[in-house]
C-alpha cells in the first residue's frame, strides 16, 4: 500500500510538472507557438503586459504563430476588451486594436510601433519596446503625425515624381514604359520620389502608399514592384508585394539595388529608373513566366541542337580519315638511332594555390506582409 501510495504521488508531480505551464499560459498576454522565448521571459513579460493594463485600462498583447496569420483567431487569445495585438509568423505582421485602444492607435502609429520592435536585438527585448511604446502613445509622450500632406491628394498613377527630378518629356516616357509592363504582366510597375517621408520611416511610408493606393489590385492579379526616393534622408526603398511577392524576396530586392545605386548617388535618375523596371521585369517575368523564362524547354531544345550539331561534325571528321590504315606498331615512326631513353624521374616537389576572399553583401531589407507575401528592403544612396 505504502509502495502504491508513492507512486501515485509520484505520477501526480510528474503530471504537474507537465501541464504547469500550460496552466501558467493560461490568461497571459504572450502567445508563444514556436518556443522563441524561454518559460521565464514569457513570466517577465506577461507581468509588463499586465502592469501596463492596470495602469491604462488597456490591455497589450503579443503572439508568435506557427501557422499563416489569416488562420490565427486574436480574440480567442485576448481578455480584455481594450487591447493592441501584435501577431506575426516568420514572414508577416499585423497590429490589431479593438475598443479604446482604437482612439489612440491609428494607422501611423502602427508602423511607428512596428519599426521600433523591428529594431531591437532579441525578441525578449522587441516585445518589451512594442509594450513601451505602445504606452508612450497612449500616454501621449510619443506624438505620431500622419502627415497627410506628405501623400498625393489624389490617385497619383504608376509614376509620382513629387521630388521634381525628372523633365517631362523624361516622365512621358518613364510612365509609357511603366504602363506598358504593368499591363503585360497584371503588375503594378510603380516609382515614387518624394521630397521627405516626415515622421515615416522610408519602410513605412512607402508600404503606406502602396496600400494608401490600392496598389497590386483590381485587374492586377499578380501584385505588385514600388521604388521609392526620399530626397531629403536619401532613402531609396524598393517593395514587392502578392504573387511576384514570392520571388522578388530579400536578396533579389538587393540585386536591384545594386543595379540602381551607383546611378542614383550621381543624379543619373532617369537611367536608375529605366534599369529599376528591366531587372524587376526580368523577376516578375521569371515569377509568371517560370523562371528562367521556360528554362527546361530550352535547355531540351539546347541539348537537342548541340547533339546534332556534334553528329553531323564527327560525321565530317570520320570521312576525312577513309585513307588512313590502322597500324599495330609504332616502329615506322621511329627513326633509327634518333632515342636512347635509359632511366627517367619525375619528382613531385610543390604547389602553389592562392585564394582571394570574395567580399560579402549587406542589405536592410526584412519581410513584412498585410495579405500575401511581401518583401521591403533598400537603403541610402
Amino acid at each position: 500500500m505504502k509502495k502504491q501510495f508513492i507512486s501515485l504521488i509520484v505520477a501526480l508531480l510528474v503530471l504537474f510538472s507537465f501541464s504547469s505551464p500550460v496552466f501558467a499560459a493560461e490568461n497571459s498576454h504572450i502567445t508563444d507557438e514556436v518556443d522563441q522565448f524561454a518559460f521565464d521571459e514569457i513570466e517577465r513579460l506577461d507581468q509588463i503586459a499586465k502592469d501596463y493594463e492596470s495602469e491604462l485600462g488597456i490591455g497589450f498583447y503579443y503572439a508568435y504563430v506557427a501557422d499563416k496569420l489569416e488562420n490565427f483567431d486574436p480574440s480567442a487569445a485576448v481578455f480584455s476588451e481594450n487591447y493592441v495585438f501584435l501577431v506575426e509568423d516568420d514572414y508577416s505582421w499585423w497590429i490589431k486594436t479593438n475598443g479604446t485602444a482604437d482612439n489612440y492607435i491609428g494607422q501611423a502609429e502602427k508602423y511607428a510601433i512596428w519599426d521600433e520592435y523591428s529594431s531591437a536585438d532579441s525578441y525578449y527585448g522587441a516585445v518589451v519596446r512594442f509594450f513601451d511604446t505602445c504606452a508612450s502613445i497612449i500616454k501621449g509622450d510619443i506624438q505620431v503625425k500622419d502627415d497627410p500632406d506628405i501623400f498625393p491628394s489624389s490617385f497619383p498613377g504608376r509614376l509620382y515624381d513629387g521630388a521634381d527630378l525628372l523633365t517631362s518629356s523624361e516622365e512621358s516616357a518613364l510612365l509609357s514604359r511603366l504602363n506598358e509592363v504593368s499591363e503585360q504582366y497584371k503588375t503594378d510597375f510603380v516609382i515614387v520620389t518624394v521630397d521627405t517621408v516626415g515622421s515615416y520611416s522610408a519602410n513605412a511610408y512607402i508600404e503606406e502608399f502602396f496600400d494608401r493606393f490600392s496598389y497590386g489590385s483590381g485587374n492586377m492579379e499578380n501584385g505588385g514592384v514600388m521604388l521609392l526616393l526620399s530626397m531629403k534622408e536619401r532613402d531609396y526603398r524598393i517593395l514587392s508585394d502578392g504573387i511576384v511577392g514570392d520571388t522578388i524576396g530579400d536578396s533579389e530586392i538587393e540585386d536591384i539595388g545594386d543595379y540602381i545605386v551607383s546611378d542614383l548617388s550621381s543624379g543619373y535618375y532617369k537611367s536608375a529608373f529605366n534599369s529599376f523596371i528591366s531587372r524587376s521585369e526580368y523577376y516578375v517575368n521569371g515569377a509568371i513566366n517560370g523562371f528562367p523564362f521556360n528554362f527546361v524547354p530550352a535547355v531540351v531544345f539546347s541539348v537537342i541542337v548541340g547533339f546534332i550539331v556534334s553528329l553531323i561534325s564527327v560525321n565530317s571528321m570520320k570521312k576525312k580519315l577513309k585513307t588512313v590504315n590502322p597500324v599495330n606498331e609504332a616502329n615506322s615512326y621511329l627513326r633509327e638511332g634518333s632515342l636512347n631513353l635509359v632511366k627517367s624521374n619525375d619528382m613531385f616537389l610543390y604547389a602553389t594555390v592562392s585564394r582571394t576572399v570574395r567580399s560579402k553583401s549587406s542589405s536592410s531589407s526584412r519581410s513584412r506582409s498585410g495579405g500575401g507575401s511581401r518583401h521591403v528592403g533598400g537603403g541610402k544612396f
